[in-house]
């Protein structure tokens, strides 16, 4: 099984908004891709710089490479959906893991 991870620093005065528009939009359209087995939202407790921000992990977890790759494109696809005001508002990174 693949995790997909997506690790998201927010700025402090957005992040319950860009939080509940994950939670509620964003996270369901990947899901519609059928990719995903399972997914999870989480909120770092103790994170650097948590003074700058609130970080988040969003996670997927797909059954091989083959459909996190799919997943990698579709998911894309749906970020460009992003509402504008949270554009310059975060900054992001992402892995790909093993469960082993």
């Amino acid at each position: 099984m693949i995790l997909y991870n997506v690790t998201i620093s927010v700025d402090h005065e957005v992040h319950a908004e860009l939080i509940e528009y994950v939670q509620k939009k964003h996270v369901p359209q990947v899901m519609a891709s059928g990719l995903v087995i399972e997914n999870k939202v989480l909120r770092l407790l103790s994170a650097p710089n948590a003074d700058q921000g609130v970080t988040y992990s969003v996670q997927y977890f797909v059954k091989n490479m083959s459909d996190y790759e799919k997943l990698d494109y579709y998911e894309s696809d749906v970020y460009k959906t992003f509402p504008e005001k949270f554009r310059n508002k975060f900054f992001e990174f992402r892995t790909v893991m093993e469960v082993l």
